[in-house]
């Protein structure tokens, strides 16, 4: 499937990330390895009330799947109801750790779009 077959994989840049060239479609080869490893976001908020928040999704869902929004939105909901604690409004700061030993780093720089 092809990063255009998926709207929600086509973000703009102020949602987050969104594949360096969305008309190019990965490799059977590079979804399996996106797949296999996992990413790292944390939000961070300066608000002593609200802990930081982090998920760790796979690499292909952070790139090309549901994207880092949705991912931290259902982490946030799930905080909240665990926790009784809201998390409304943007981070003060969207950190992203990828496994760096699966990736081509040149084209990782281009996909890359922090909010």
């Amino acid at each position: 499937m092809s990063p255009m077959d998926n709207p929600t994989a086509v973000q703009t840049p102020s949602e987050g990330l969104r594949p360096s060239d969305p008309t190019v479609s990965p490799t059977q080869a590079e979804k399996d390895a996106c797949r296999a490893f996992r990413a790292t976001i944390v939000d961070f908020y300066s608000e002593s009330s609200r802990p930081k928040l982090i998920a760790r999704p796979t690499v292909y869902d952070l790139l090309y799947g549901v994207g880092p929004k949705e991912i931290m939105d259902e982490t946030a909901r799930n905080a909240e109801s665990l926790k009784h604690i809201t998390y409304s409004g943007n981070p003060d700061i969207r950190w992203y750790h990828l496994p760096a030993n699966n990736v081509n780093v040149q084209d990782l720089m281009c996909t890359i779009k922090l909010y």
